[in-house]
């Protein structure tokens, strides 16, 4: 490396350039010459930083962040010499490539982006979520004036995004906390790439704060109701032939979604050898590249359910047996409008129901009067529900519903309705009961401190068409006569889409282990025996019984 002053004439003489040149030689042997700096100090910083740029190229070792962090600090003059010389990757480091490039229709064709959603498809990113990726990232990138690496600043995207959440002709509302949150998300993951490939030294967007959805809700779902899916799959498996699907076809996919908890994507990708109908219990299965956690799900059917799918599949197409369309949500809203016709339009209710039930403004209805929305997506919410309602360990739920986090099964999902939560008060004490209600209550309750305040313990009552658990008596009916069965049946009026989910340990009264033993729990001898509470726990329910049970015996199967 030298560094000189060249000469040049003028007419009154030869005189020095007042800027410094480095010469060098690359491994090659060609001679390079680049114009530098007025001072000779940072001049010879920058030729030795030149110097470690040859030698890394000579190593093939990737810049470090520091060399990067200086490449990208250059003048754009010096650093497309740096990039002519061999010395920088113009397409990947230093900030030499354009961020994105994009053709007449607004197709990524080249720069960081393009790269980055290659990169995306290698990984096996289905092609929906790289367009929604592309288009987000592309947005953004163009509303902050971002073309090159040194345009990516935090303040810069965060205003940009934060400009989406003003209203406009188009969106008089502006768009949506959780909106705006994918949009911060997809940035970020794509400066966290940046970073990752050495293109930058790095995260640039780490500082850019996300949005909380919970304060601007627009879109909440809930789940379909037993008595919806009833009226809704009867009308539709007679329903004409709408969006490329008859109608035996849309109910099984309605069924599948709201029995498994498949997503519309999933569902979509199944094929007939996904499923094991004929298995204990039967299964399907969503392959990893199709799953939206890429893992390989084998999810577990209720029997009835599996009855179903396979008079449907036995003669669908084995090779894409639910061709659902893009528009999944109008095609399910035609079907729901259908079915509430058919319902209000009942002849075997009289005059006066059929005029309540066109008065109902939630049965069936894409949006109730809580502004609580029906969609695809419902079938799932509805499923994860009724899990959570069937008393099962979070593990099984977490399970079940395909979660890493059993909190987001139960906060995003689980809609658990007032009336269901109110039950659980009923086994509060009563504080105004007489002296006979005192005087009558169980030692064991007594010798807990209760009866000073006159209370009375009331037991639960059963919610209406709930999942329960079953007791003894519930085991003992197995073995009952067909007679007493139906008899049972009829004055119990149960939930059938909540049976599946029902299965759990034994409550109420009587207890059940893991192992089917009933009665009374032994008394271990450990704290509870030595402080005399041991009495409190005969004839209930064991804290910790039925904790191993795995996901098949949810569906009524044993593990």
């Amino acid at each position: 490396m030298r560094l000189y002053r060249p000469t040049y004439k003028t007419p009154q003489g030869k005189r020095l350039s007042p800027t410094w040149w480095m010469d060098f030689a690359d491994s090659n042997g060609r001679r390079w010459r680049f114009p530098a700096l007025t001072d000779k100090r940072q001049t010879e910083a920058m030729g030795r930083n030149v110097e470690k740029l040859l030698a890394l190229k000579q190593s093939g070792d990737p810049l470090p962040p520091d060399l990067l962090r200086w490449v990208e600090a250059v003048s754009p003059d010096f650093r497309g010499r740096l990039a002519e010389a061999g010395l920088i990757d113009a397409d990947r480091a230093g900030g030499a490539a354009a961020l994105m490039v994009l053709d007449d229709q607004d197709a990524v064709i080249g720069g960081h982006l393009a790269d980055f959603l290659a990169d995306a498809e290698a990984r096996g990113v289905s092609p929906v979520q790289r367009q929604m990726l592309a288009q987000r990232i592309r947005d953004m990138l163009r509303k902050a004036g971002a073309r090159w690496l040194r345009d990516l600043s935090a303040s810069k995207i965060q205003a940009a995004i934060a400009a989406l959440g003003e209203p406009t002709d188009d969106r008089p509302k502006g768009l949506s906390n959780q909106s705006m949150k994918h949009y911060v998300r997809a940035l970020k993951q794509f400066s966290r790439w940046l970073q990752r490939e050495r293109r930058t030294a790095e995260d640039t967007l780490i500082g850019v704060k996300g949005y909380n959805a919970e304060t601007d809700k627009r879109h909440e779902r809930r789940g379909f109701t037993a008595a919806e899916m009833s009226v809704l799959l009867g009308a539709t498996a007679k329903a004409p032939r709408r969006w490329g699907m008859d109608g035996k076809a849309r109910a099984a996919a309605y069924r599948l979604a709201f029995s498994s908890g498949l997503r519309r994507n999933e569902i979509r990708t199944l094929t007939g050898d996904s499923f094991r109908l004929d298995d204990t219990p039967p299964t399907v299965t969503v392959e990893a590249g199709y799953s939206k956690h890429r893992r390989r799900d084998v999810q577990p059917l209720p029997a009835d359910v599996a009855e179903a799918l396979g008079e449907y599949l036995a003669t669908a197409d084995a090779a894409r047996p639910f061709a659902l369309p893009d528009k999944t949500g109008k095609m399910l809203h035609e079907d729901m409008a259908d079915a509430r016709a058919a319902w209000i339009a009942d002849e075997r209710i009289s005059a006066d129901e059929r005029q309540a039930r066109a008065e109902d403004g939630d049965f069936l209805k894409p949006r109730d009067s809580a502004r609580l929305v029906l969609d695809f997506h419902s079938f799932r919410h509805g499923f994860v529900t009724a899990i959570c309602r069937a008393a099962v360990s979070p593990r099984v739920m977490m399970e079940l519903a395909r979660h890493s986090d059993p909190r987001l099964t139960m906060q995003r999902y689980s809609r658990v309705a007032v009336a269901d939560s109110a039950l659980a008060l009923d086994a509060l004490p009563k504080l105004d009961a007489d002296d006979a209600d005192a005087q009558a209550q169980p030692a064991a309750l007594r010798a807990t401190g209760t009866d000073d305040a006159r209370a009375t313990v009331i037991a639960p009552k059963a919610a209406p068409d709930a999942p329960r658990c079953p007791t003894i008596a519930d085991r003992a009916a197995d073995d009952a006569t067909p007679a007493d069965t139906a008899a049972d049946a009829a004055g119990q009026g149960q939930n059938h889409f909540a049976i599946p989910f029902a299965k759990s340990c034994g409550r109420n009264g009587d207890s059940v282990d893991c192992n089917g033993r009933t009665g009374e729990l032994p008394a271990r001898r450990n704290n509870l025996v030595s402080r005399g509470k041991a009495d409190r726990i005969q004839g209930k329910q064991h804290p910790r019984a039925c904790s191993s049970m795995d996901r098949a015996s949810v569906f009524g199967t044993e593990g």
